[in-house]
């Protein structure tokens, strides 16, 4: 059995042209099947699979800003730091030249060494004492005079006030004071000074000097026989006493001699 295609149809020409667009419709893919026929595929297989749109970087956080380093210290001029090390040096020589001043005038002994210093004044007088490892010195300047007692022979070291702030020294036939205004330089100078005397007082020490031992009983014995020199020794313990006596004696001294003149004086 034979079938006839349709017949296509007629046209007529007096008819008006009318044109007609039809969007372009994307052709389908087909397969080949089994048969030999077209086949057409799915729609889940003929449309192309997108890539996935990859998601946009979270935006970067800004950095916080760097703090500002602190400027650097000015230095200080070359200059200042010149004046100060000439100061330095200028200070350094005077004190070793005091140091050998004093060395000079104490006629240290063999093997003898200045271990502490201390200024001030002594009775109205500048004055120095001197710590060694064999004896406590005191060192006046006008007039020059030296004083000392041998480490082991110091009986006592007391801070008292004697119109300044002062320490006395005190061995059974000297006394030595030093007047300072600063107390706490006085208070560290006698814990020093204890120290060096129990050191100097223990037994198989190094701190003893047969000349200053055999010095220093000479001069006991010199004042134990001399009523002088036990008297001043007892004005140096006893310095109140004696400012009060020297004030009595000049008020009354006074008081006679207004007296005597108002006695004798010409009558008018």
């Amino acid at each position: 059995m034979q079938v006839q295609a349709p017949a296509p149809p007629r046209i007529d020409p007096d008819a008006p042209l009318v044109i007609i667009r039809k969007a372009v419709a994307h052709s389908v893919p087909a397969t080949q099947g089994g048969n030999g026929n077209l086949v057409a595929e799915p729609p889940a297989l003929q449309a192309k699979t997108k890539p996935a749109l990859k998601p946009k970087p979270a935006p970067k956080a800004k950095p916080a800003p760097k703090a500002k380093p602190a400027p650097p210290p000015i230095a200080a001029p070359k200059k200042a730091g010149r004046k100060e090390a000439e100061k330095r040096e200028r200070k350094h020589r005077r004190h070793s030249r005091r140091i050998n001043r004093r060395a000079a005038s104490l006629d240290l002994k063999n093997g003898e060494r200045v271990s502490l210093s201390i200024e001030g004044w002594s009775r109205f007088r500048r004055a120095t004492l001197v710590v060694t490892n064999f004896r406590v010195a005191l060192i006046t300047r006008v007039p020059p005079q030296v004083r000392w007692i041998p480490l082991e022979e110091v009986s006592s070291v007391t801070r008292r006030w004697q119109g300044a702030h002062s320490i006395v020294v005190a061995a059974p036939t000297e006394v030595i004071t030093l007047q300072k205004a600063k107390r706490q330089v006085l208070a560290s100078f006698q814990e020093l000074l204890d120290s060096e005397v129990m050191q100097a007082r223990r037994g198989g020490g190094q701190r003893h000097n047969a000349d200053i031992t055999q010095e220093w009983c000479d001069r006991a014995t010199l004042v134990w026989d001399s009523r002088f020199q036990r008297f001043r020794l007892w004005i140096r313990r006893h310095p109140v006493v004696t400012v009060v006596g020297i004030t009595l004696l000049a008020s009354g001294a006074f008081y006679l001699s207004s007296v005597l003149t108002s006695a004798f004086s010409p009558v008018r």
